[in-house]
């Protein structure tokens, strides 16, 4: 076995750090069954030309390791977060428009297969662009696997592009293993991540994110990555673990720790009114319809955040709104509110309404009396809210800004074991305490609201009884780390196999 060595700006003949080959390409092309290929940081292109089909070619039975320093003696003398090597399709002009078709490609026959023999570890493939028209120059910017079952490790796919998998394309039953990869900003027409082909480590089907294009990459119910992994491929643990990030290939912390998100329709004439009802409050102008409801287990130090909130209501007159509300109501009147009824608290505001609130109750039908109003007079954008049972809380679009802000986050009631979601109509005028009047009937529209309840990350929620507690700065941080990594991920297609 020989040992390569490459190095940006070098000119020599690969058989030392100080007389090593500059090129990647003419180590590739010297390198022998049993060869291992060091590269030391610095950025590497298939070619330093304007043709569009170069692409790193892996071989069978040869490894290739990025993350040197240039002074190593030792494969485990590298430091590969340290010493970023990068494989780029950046040829020609700048932009993506002329790139390479493929950074990397791994091809083999039925005759000759390529097999995980063929190594590829520590390196960030960037800048593919298959966007051609012949053969497969439309699939696999980042890296194209026909007939071949590479070993891909410590590879980050950033920034890569194409019709058909704009990651990772394989075909011809290909089965690459993948340990430690991570996948961010890819895009394609179809499968952005990875398309075809069999996986060790992997899977090409939808991951089912809540809201990929928003950067919200929890898992939604049914996602197959959940309890779907091989701790086989356990590589190691300080590079597996990870902050923030998704664990795509290996069970995620057994699965139940995580929370799924749950997608609920609210109609525009769910009254809050009836939630824990058989029916709704009858009303002047209408009840409306029971709000809907999403059962869960009670429990001590729970979250709950919404992931977005989309949708327009109409409230029978011209104007329509979004789920933060909109000014209805004269404000020099006073503070207008939704009084309580049959054991479920109003709301205190000024001006605003038609907005999304919602309510926890426990397994009992609710009776007054009800607890006190909140006022969210002047303090709709607060971080952090500890609503009682029975007390309705206003959510809006569940952000401190409107379209934009940090996640708001509601402590849930540890009794609590439903959670409704409605709206209120038809408010009353402070000093008068009038019955709601209501007038649900004419509505129309609905909201789609994506949320999680999940154990909260913060160790003591304190267990408050004011309006609106002191909004919290900490923000929790949802461990999850384990295997290949699947980060951030722009244009994902929710319809199409990923």
């Amino acid at each position: 076995m020989a040992i390569i060595y490459v190095k940006s700006g070098s000119t020599g003949n690969g058989s030392a750090w100080n007389n090593a080959y500059g090129s990647l390409q003419s180590a590739i092309t010297a390198a022998q069954a049993g060869d291992e290929i060091w590269v030391a940081a610095g950025t590497y292109k298939p070619t330093t030309g304007t043709d569009r089909t170069a692409s790193f070619t892996l071989k069978n039975n040869v490894a290739i390791y990025g993350g040197f320093a240039g002074t190593e003696t030792a494969r485990n003398q590298r430091n590969i977060a340290t010493n970023a090597t990068i494989l780029s399709g950046e040829i020609g002009i700048a932009g993506i428009a002329d790139n390479s078709y493929h950074v990397v490609s791994a091809t083999g026959t039925i005759s000759t297969p390529l097999g995980n023999s063929s190594i590829l570890d520590g390196f960030t493939i960037t800048g593919g662009n298959a966007n051609g028209t012949t053969g497969n120059q439309d699939d696999g910017g980042g890296m194209y696997v026909s007939g071949a079952s590479p070993t891909l490790r410590n590879i980050t796919f950033r920034d890569n592009n194409g019709v058909n998998g704009g990651a990772l394309y394989n075909e011809s039953g290909s089965n690459p293993v993948l340990i430690d990869t991570v996948f961010e900003y890819n895009t394609a027409t179809t499968n952005s991540i990875i398309q075809g082909g069999g996986f060790t480590g992997a899977t090409d089907n939808n991951p089912l994110f809540v809201n990929a294009k928003g950067d919200d990459l929890r898992l939604k119910s049914g996602s197959p990555a959940l309890d779907a992994g091989d701790y086989n491929l356990f590589y190691s643990l300080r590079n597996a673990l990870a902050f923030g990030v998704i664990t795509f290939s290996l069970t995620i912390l057994g699965g139940n720790n995580f929370a799924q998100a749950v997608t609920m329709n609210v109609n525009a004439q769910s009254n809050i009114y009836g939630a824990g009802q058989s029916i709704p409050p009858s009303q002047v102008g209408g009840a409306g319809i029971l709000p809907p409801v999403y059962n869960f287990s009670a429990a001590a130090k729970q979250v709950l955040t919404f992931s977005q909130i989309t949708g327009i209501i109409n409230y029978g007159v011209p104007l329509s709104n979004g789920p933060d509300g909109a000014d209805i109501r004269d404000v020099t009147k006073g503070a207008y509110f939704y009084p309580s009824l049959n054991g479920i608290s109003g709301i205190i505001g000024e001006g605003i309404g038609r907005y999304l609130v919602g309510v926890f109750l426990d397994n009992s039908t609710p009776t007054s009396p009800a607890p006190n109003p909140l006022n969210f007079s002047g303090n709709y954008n607060f971080k952090e809210l500890s609503p009682l049972l029975k007390q309705t809380f206003f959510i809006g679009d569940g952000l401190t800004g409107t379209g934009f802000g940090d996640i708001q986050k509601f402590n849930v009631p540890e009794k609590a074991t439903r959670l409704f979601l409605g709206f209120f109509d038809g408010p009353g005028v402070s000093s008068t305490g009038e019955i709601p009047v209501g007038f649900y009937g004419d509505n129309t529209g609905s909201f789609i609201a994506e949320f999680q309840i999940q154990p909260s990350p913060i160790s003591d929620i304190p267990e408050s009884t004011t309006p609106i507690p002191e909004p919290s700065t900490i923000l929790g941080i949802v461990t999850l780390g384990l295997g290949a990594l699947f980060s951030k991920k722009h244009k994902q297609d929710d319809n199409a196999r990923n």
